[in-house]
């Protein structure tokens, strides 16, 4: 029986599954198992004998008051380290003897990975929240999704009336996004569908060329994906992203998408919730200052507020409305309780077509008919305000007056 010269033994440190390796106390190398080798990238052959510290001299500044600090005081040291050539996180064990000091790299990827991407997410969300309208929410998140390395490109769509369209991108050439974007046939018409479902579709770039032959395609993308943004239920649009064909193998970097959609889809939901009420008030206020009515607030506090141009120029001079500016038909002074305002704020009444006089800067009377009616308060019993119209009924007024 013949045996193989090239079959060795392996040694106790080769099997094991984390890498190990010895330094003298001059730090040079006596011992790699297979396991360290392989992380760092060469036969252990390559490195025995040679110095730590000469093969990794970036990390001696940081990391060799540890090692001396072990073999100094005879105890075990462990601390968190991070190697940058295969980004790889561990906690180095060092036992030390006073023949050399062993180390052992226990890997810690995984729990690296999570706490950064609850760091991301975290940093996100405050960034999301901080945006005060829609275009704030998409150019925050195009900049976040920039910040994750295994994202080559990608585009915030929103829904146009049943139909996802562009508003932002980053990466994607012109051509990609001419073809993708503006045309009938791109990725979209695949995916799209997709959304319905209220779930991520990814798809690699075979799985596209079979569905868009003439598609192109962005180098170096190797996974497509459409993450909807949904709230509650209402889709209001997509993230498109290429990613690395590293990610297109790792669920968590996909949940960390899925997660960056929801952070999303929330702050859009609001921003588009603020926009519309910005519009809302922008058209209210436009309506109000176009009408020919005055239109006036009375608050809790008894302070009136003009809210148009009408009110400011029938009103806008009295300082105090009780002092005697108000007038009833008969020229007297109209009691504070008849006011259609007051009426309306402490006994919650609809008052309509009430007429007063108002004593102008000039002491002249301007007659006005007034409609007033209570505002309320979400689950309150009694007024939180009362809001009036009036128009100037001076000329009628005197007409019929001159009738009597």
């Amino acid at each position: 029986m013949t045996t193989d010269p090239s079959a060795q033994p392996l040694h106790p440190s080769d099997q094991l599954p984390f890498p190990l390796i010895r330094v003298n106390p001059d730090w040079r190398y006596t011992e790699i198992n297979q396991a360290a080798a392989g992380l760092m990238g060469a036969p252990a052959d390559a490195f025995l004998g040679r110095s730590l510290w000469d093969i990794y001299p970036a990390y001696e500044g940081r990391y060799r008051p540890l090692y001396e600090q072990a073999y100094r005081e005879q105890r075990p040291v462990s601390f968190e380290m991070y190697y940058e050539p295969a980004s790889y996180w561990a906690v180095a064990y060092l036992w030390p003897s006073p023949h050399d000091v062993t180390v052992l790299f226990h890997p810690i990827n995984p729990e690296k990975q999570h706490a950064d991407d609850l760091q991301f997410l975290l940093d996100t969300s405050r960034a999301l929240s901080g945006c005060a309208n829609v275009t704030d929410v998409k150019t925050v998140t195009v900049s976040r999704l920039q910040a994750l390395p295994f994202v080559n490109a990608g585009a915030v769509l929103l829904d146009r009336g049943g139909r996802l369209e562009l508003d932002q991108t980053f990466g994607y050439a012109q051509d990609v996004q001419a073809h993708w974007f503006h045309r009938a046939a791109h990725p979209l018409d695949v995916l799209g569908p997709l959304l319905d479902r209220r779930e991520a579709a990814f798809c690699t770039c075979d799985e596209l060329r079979t569905l868009q032959p003439d598609a192109v395609f962005n180098p170096g993308t190797h996974l497509i994906g459409l993450l909807p943004l949904t709230v509650q239920g209402r889709v209001l649009g997509g993230l498109s992203v290429s990613l690395q064909h590293s990610a297109s193998r790792d669920s968590t970097r996909l949940t960390l998408l899925e997660s960056v959609a929801a952070l999303t889809a929330q702050a859009l939901a609001h921003a588009q919730e603020h926009d519309e009420l910005l519009e809302y008030r922008c058209r209210a206020t436009t309506v109000f200052n176009s009408l020919s009515e005055g239109i006036v607030l009375l608050d809790r506090d008894g302070a009136f507020h003009p809210l148009n141009p009408a009110a400011e120029d029938m009103i806008g001079h009295i300082q105090d409305p009780r002092g005697g500016w108000i007038v009833q038909r008969n020229g007297r002074s109209m009691p504070e309780t008849d006011w259609p305002l007051i009426r309306s704020l402490q006994h919650g009444e609809r008052v309509t077509d009430h007429v007063m006089g108002v004593i102008d800067a000039q002491g002249a009377t301007r007659w006005l008919s007034v409609n007033a009616s209570p505002l309320y308060r979400t689950a309150e019993l009694h007024p939180s305000a009362a809001v009036a119209s009036f128009v100037d009924v001076t000329r009628q007024t005197q007409y019929e007056d001159e009738l009597k």
